[in-house]
């Protein structure tokens, strides 16, 4: 399949993936940029309740329960706009010039080309996969959501094939949105998950982030355009998290923040002209936070974060305005309250959403510091222009003073990268950045978001400084101006050209390494990450061999459990995690040996093996694990040989006939 070929089913997937979110955005009211930014955090939502409440309705995963719940939602919202207006009748409210929306789609077009440019140089092919730890898991989830019919996030953890509602919990968004677009489509799981993220990261991050910038700065034409092209500008993200990991639910997750932090700038009243009303955006705001914390909660927990910092500086101009206006005590206790109440539920989720995991530094604080201030986190080169931009930015602000929440929310993402590459492991970094993972890359990935409004403020300033320099007395006429005018814009388009430079490049190729499996023999250097092209090779030949009920063994941690998402046949271990057993530990240690060891034929029996796998000992990650039974195969008493490809193979067991 070419990338061509799959213009047809991006089309189907993107209709997926805006259309519920379009129609409850025009349903509470919204229009122009809000109703653009708010439809991917809508439709994400609409997707994950849907893909929760259809096992108790006995429906299959699919297109039926995303129209279903989308129906049931429009209801709720036409509901509570009605009763809104009773209890609070208020003026229509007057919504920002069509014209603008003609700005912003010239600059999420041209955002949208870009990113789909360099993500499909990433993946190189539609049918290629991420070579990656996480993907063994995300790639088998989406087979059994469309196995089992069942995308919930109730039950996705633990694969439970036989018994689909005896699962546990697993944030299945990402899963849910993904299984929808390959079984709506028909396209293969791997195509399914690059239109996918394509979806995510050319579509849903460009609107998010130009609505979030239109609620900060404004109406503004140039700083409209200028916040689409730069949503485009920093490898951190979205190139990073189809590098590392891969991280797909993060991506997604993160990819929605910008709606939510606009929807919390407007709430908090830090918009000057904002496009929804406050009420909308509370209502909206706890209408996407669901969809963003089952893609990730770690998304949610970065949202806790950069709003917290909205939420007392909100609540600290409120005050300053009620005192001024001789408001009673009622009204401002009230607010001390309310502002108390939400942050310590914002603590308290900060306490309760984390993990403990070992990470080495991998950087001083010198460096981590450097790399924040550069744009250039986990060893990507500075993003030049657009540092340039964040500066002047960082400098306008004291023309701007009303803005100046803008730095503390960058220095929060810079504070706690720094805490994720270079604090030695402690129970002080733990609470900082615990619910991350202690991980650098889903911290830097969070640094776009706070870097972008300010480098669209420094745009912003470099154009009104062009423009509005003072003419000469012989030019001193409309012509000049208009003159001056076309130069600040062609100045600004230069610039904008300029973002997309080197450090996207080597994003892009960081990435594509991780897609794209090289054959050839001259190139005595490259090592798969995680497939050979022998194994890929043999994974498509499974399906030849092996009947549709069996089960086949192979070590996970060599790709072999790949077995169930490429091959549809179940694997034995589909993660290298959380489905061992004594049974399975047997089997990888002494199937070779089979003849010799009759336990080996009672464990195949209790778990159903007849077929395995031998793909070497080269592990993801370097790993080393004892599967030394699924190892030379080919020299073995227990097995017959089906399929061979290079020195790996399938191979059916016959110690136990």
């Amino acid at each position: 399949m070419t990338w061509w070929e799959t213009i047809p089913a991006f089309a189907v997937i993107l209709t997926v993936g805006i259309a519920p979110g379009l129609l409850l955005s025009a349903m509470l009211g919204l229009r122009g940029i809000a109703l653009l930014g708010s439809a991917p955090a809508f439709s994400v939502t609409t997707v994950t309740l849907a893909s929760i409440a259809a096992p108790f309705f006995g429906a299959a995963w699919g297109l039926a329960p995303i129209a279903g719940t989308t129906v049931v939602l429009l209801i709720v919202i036409a509901v509570f706009r009605l009763l809104w207006h009773r209890l609070r009748p208020q003026p229509a409210f007057a919504h920002p010039p069509v014209r603008l929306l003609t700005w912003a789609a010239l600059g999420i077009g041209v955002a949208a080309i870009a990113i789909t440019v360099r993500f499909i140089v990433a993946f190189g092919e539609p049918e290629n996969i991420s070579q990656t730890y996480d993907n063994i898991f995300h790639l088998n989830a989406l087979r059994y959501v469309l196995d089992s019919g069942n995308a919930s996030s109730l039950t996705l953890g633990g694969f439970n094939i036989e018994n689909p509602a005896a699962g546990t919990f697993y944030p299945a968004g990402w899963h849910a949105l993904t299984a929808a677009s390959a079984s709506i489509t028909g396209v293969s799981i791997p195509v399914a998950i690059n239109l996918t993220s394509i979806l995510i990261g050319a579509v849903y991050w460009p609107l998010g982030c130009v609505f979030l910038v239109r609620t900060i700065l404004g109406p503004r034409a140039i700083a409209i355009v200028g916040a689409g092209v730069l949503s485009a500008a920093f490898g951190a993200f979205p190139y990073g998290l189809v590098d590392f990991g891969v991280l797909y639910p993060y991506l997604l997750g993160v990819s929605l923040l910008p709606a939510a932090l606009a929807y919390a700038v407007i709430a908090t009243r830090l918009s000057d002209q904002p496009e929804m009303r406050t009420s909308r955006a509370w209502f909206a705001l706890f209408g996407v936070v669901p969809g963003i914390t089952l893609a990730h909660p770690s998304a949610t927990m970065a949202f806790v974060a950069l709003s917290s910092i909205l939420v007392v500086v909100g609540a600290h101009r409120m005050y300053k305005r009620l005192v001024a206006a001789h408001a009673s005590t009622r009204k401002i206790r009230l607010l001390l309250v309310g502002t108390a109440l939400v942050l310590a539920a914002y603590l308290g989720a900060w306490l309760v959403v984390r993990v403990s995991v070992v990470w080495e530094p991998i950087r001083t604080v010198a460096q981590a510091l450097g790399e924040v201030l550069t744009n250039a986190t986990n060893g990507l080169p500075i993003a030049i222009v657009a540092t340039a931009l964040v500066i002047v930015g960082v400098l306008q602000l004291r023309q701007q003073p009303l803005l100046r929440w803008l730095i503390l929310n960058f220095s929060i993402v810079g504070i706690l990268y720094i805490a994720a590459a270079a604090m030695p492991h402690s129970l002080l970094q733990s609470l900082l950045v615990g619910t991350w993972y202690g991980d650098s890359h889903r911290l830097g990935s969070l640094l776009p978001i706070v870097a972008l409004p300010l480098a669209t403020l420094g745009l912003v300033r470099v154009y009104d400084a062009i423009r509005t320099r003072e003419p000469t007395k012989v030019s001193a006429n409309v012509d000049a101006r208009s003159r001056q005018r076309s130069l600040a814009i062609t100045a600004v388009a230069l610039l904008l050209l300029a973002t997309q430079g080197y450090s996207l490049h080597v994003a892009t190729l960081e990435a594509r390494s991780n897609y794209v499996i090289t054959d050839d023999p001259d190139d005595e250097d490259y090592e798969a990450p995680l497939l050979t092209a022998d194994e890929l090779d043999v994974l498509e030949h499974v399906a030849e061999y092996v009947p549709k009920d069996a089960v086949v063994a192979g070590s996970p941690w060599t790709g072999a459990g790949l077995v169930y998402a490429i091959a549809d046949r179940e694997a034995m271990l589909p993660h290298v995690g959380g489905f061992d057993s004594a049974e399975s530990r047997l089997i990888g240690e002494r199937l070779r040996d089979a003849a010799s060891y009759t336990s080996v034929c009672d464990a195949l029996a209790t778990l159903e093996v007849g077929y395995a796998l031998d793909f070497g000992t080269r592990e993801v990650h370097g790993e080393e694990h004892n599967f030394d039974g699924l190892t030379r195969l080919a020299t073995s008493q227990a097995v017959e040989p089906l399929y061979t490809s290079g020195d790996v193979g399938l191979y059916k067991i016959t110690a136990c006939d």
